[in-house]
């Protein structure tokens, strides 16, 4: 049996470099083990074969006068047969087409998110590379086998190696011997409705543990995302490289994602909603940027005012050693002094509301190991 850290491995954590152009690159194996989500909230399992049954339309029934001209209409009042019964039809929904009793999408295998890390980050001649295809690809011819040893500089650097330059590369080539983008990874249309946040699977990266579990990622939300480390039950600790950064950070591709609830040691708190958009697909360091950039603005006084005296005082407690330990001066209060001292990232959760998601934040308590560089 594998250690609890290794499990990791299945979804992201160790990638394997391009060392050159002579060889072709060979996919990892499709994992057999698939992401939690939407599958366990379903009484039934997904059968891309079902479809939902329809619902006769409502037919009204109502007595109207006749649309024709003056002349015709007088004639028949005369008559007495001016008035006809008339019928309208009110489209209906069965229940299964809005809440389907089984998952709207497939399950995603683990492999599968690593397979994208591999393709929007692949580690070439010793360095990442920004590698997603762009919406406009390039027309021009460019030769693979130049860019490749462009990527190390001429000339050496102060530490006697050479420079890199992983801004050179150009995204969207194609060659044998790089990651091909994965095919279940569509890009969002653009003008297409989006799915619901309990209809998506989250990223392994994203998703919080219910019973007290650590969330996969060590992240303490007043302190850079570049600081993060993959958080172990038991073996020892990485850093979340560029790739696992890079994850999508839900099946399907999403451009647009809310989160409108916080929760901190299971407690909610009062919070303004974050909004996540990246019209090429939301990734996983979209959603860790969204949420520093959040909390790294200052409070307004309204909000302010509204805090206990106990909680303004931590706050000014916090921001005044994070300003110490950081080397700057103290600001005005920010939103992350307002979680206290190590508030940790513990994953995202689909919000009863059916809206949106909860971010869950805890304490350092609940982490018994933290890195001692980070």
């Amino acid at each position: 049996m594998a250690a609890p850290w290794e499990d990791h491995n299945k979804h992201g954590k160790f990638y394997r470099n391009v060392e050159g152009l002579d060889r072709p690159w060979l996919p990892s194996p499709v994992s057999s083990e698939v992401a939690s989500g939407p599958s366990d909230m379903y009484p039934y399992p997904y059968d891309a074969r079902w479809r939902p049954p329809t619902a006769p339309p409502l037919k009204v029934h109502y007595i109207g006068a006749h649309r024709r001209n003056l002349m015709t209409r007088w004639l028949l009042r005369l008559l007495r047969r001016d008035r006809m019964n008339l019928v309208h039809e009110i489209p209906m929904y069965h229940p299964y087409e809005l809440d389907p009793p089984m998952p709207r999408y497939p399950p995603i295998p683990l492999s599968e998110w690593k397979a994208w890390g591999y393709y929007a980050r692949p580690n070439i001649n010793g360095m990442h590379v920004h590698n997603q295809t762009p919406r406009l690809q390039t027309t021009m011819h460019i030769d693979i086998e130049e860019l490749y040893y462009a990527l190390r500089g001429s000339k050496p650097g102060k530490d006697g190696q050479q420079l890199e330059h992983p801004e050179r590369w150009v995204p969207g080539i194609h060659h044998p011997a790089l990651p091909s983008r994965p095919q279940t990874w569509k890009r969002p249309e653009l003008n297409a409705p989006l799915p619901f946040p309990w209809e998506c699977y989250l990223n392994p990266w994203l998703s919080h543990n219910d019973g007290g579990v650590p969330c996969a990622v060590g992240w303490d939300l007043g302190v850079h995302p570049d600081t993060m480390w993959i958080n172990p039950q038991d073996g020892p600790f990485a850093t979340l490289s560029d790739p696992d950064k890079h994850q999508p950070a839900t099946f399907p591709f999403v451009t647009h994602l809310v989160v409108n609830s916080l929760h901190l040691d299971g407690r909610p708190l009062p919070f303004q909603r974050i909004i996540i958009v990246n019209m090429d697909g939301i990734c996983c360091i979209d959603v860790f940027m969204g949420v520093y950039e959040h909390f790294q603005k200052r409070v307004l006084r309204e909000e302010y005012d509204t805090w206990d005296q106990s909680v303004r005082d931590e706050a000014t407690s916090v921001n005044r050693y994070r300003a110490h330990h950081q080397k700057r001066r103290v600001t005005d209060i920010l939103r992350c002094d307002r979680l206290g001292h190590n508030c940790m990232f513990d994953g995202l959760s689909v919000n009863p509301d059916r809206h949106g998601w909860i971010l869950h934040v805890v304490r350092e308590h609940h982490f018994p190991r933290r890195p001692t560089r980070i």
